[in-house]
């Protein structure tokens, strides 16, 4: 009977392992999926679902796919959002409570000018910036690539895994006032629509280690759980921040928060990539 549980143990400890030896896909509406693989094309990309390894095998478009993490840690990318497009005098939109007549540029306090701001090869696609109010002034938010972190509980029966994206450091240099101000923009590349794939999260701070008391923000990702009966995973939303998105002009868009950000870490998570900034 001893040796008969010391076996069960050891078999629900290899289920983490099995948990983490997946493959992610990064779409380019912002979800992610974790997969096995098990065909990639110059067109397609064909895979499993992770909590369903028995069930169909699932197709997708490459061009429907930002980056593929593999199981061995490699990442590769599959699709790089093109240039942004050419600036026309089409009608634009209102920013910050301003508005402009049908064929004249958009303007905003200190005079920002969405249709100049779209032209402007110095401020780049897929990343947001910060407009300054009171100055016009046009700040960038802190860039960073995410880590993935992952923690493990294993015990007789079951185990659980829980990973969040994670950027060095407990505080943004980019500071903002919760008072307000200030407005975000970003240039959006053609073919991809803002509202699929732009994220706004709030940080969890969490400590290193027992041993490092230091902290760095963390965005919760998927939780996943395995028993007897097989492995389940589900991703997890509950940092995220419902926005509005609205067109400023061509490839020009104001982000909006529907809500008041309180003092806490903040970021864009857009393709990949954490854009950061803390609220005082």
């Amino acid at each position: 009977m001893k040796n008969l549980f010391i076996a069960f143990l050891l078999g629900f400890l290899t289920i983490p392992n099995s948990i983490l030896a997946q493959d992610i896909l990064y779409m380019l509406d912002g979800s992610e999926v974790e997969a096995k693989l098990t065909e990639v094309s110059s067109s397609e990309l064909k895979y499993k679902r992770m909590d369903n390894l028995d069930g169909p095998v699932f197709v997708v478009e490459r061009n429907k796919v930002f980056k593929v993490k593999y199981a061995n840690g490699q990442s590769e990318v599959m699709t790089r959002p093109g240039a942004a497009p050419a600036a026309s005098a089409a009608p634009a939109a209102s920013f910050a409570g301003t508005t402009s007549a049908p064929s004249a540029p958009v303007t905003g306090p200190n005079g920002f000018n969405a249709d100049a701001f779209g032209k402007d090869g110095n401020y780049f696609n897929n990343q947001p910036y910060v407009i300054d109010r009171g100055s016009g002034q046009i700040v960038q938010l802190e860039k960073g690539t995410p880590e993935i972190k992952t923690s493990t509980v294993a015990a007789p029966f079951y185990a659980s895994s829980s990973s969040s994206w994670m950027m060095k450091g407990d505080r943004s240099n980019v500071r903002l006032s919760s008072n307000g101000g200030f407005n975000f923009v970003v240039k959006i590349a053609p073919g991809l629509d803002p509202a699929d794939y732009i994220k706004l999260v709030r940080f969890d701070l969490m400590q290193r280690s027992r041993r490092d008391p230091a902290k760095d923000r963390h965005m919760p990702s998927m939780k996943t759980t395995g028993s007897w009966g097989g492995a389940s995973s589900q991703q997890v939303t509950e940092n995220q921040i419902p926005v509005d998105i609205n067109r400023l002009a061509d490839g020009v868009y104001e982000v909006i928060p529907k809500q008041p950000l309180a003092p806490n870490e903040y970021a864009f998570y857009i393709l990949h990539k954490f854009y950061a900034f803390g609220i005082d």
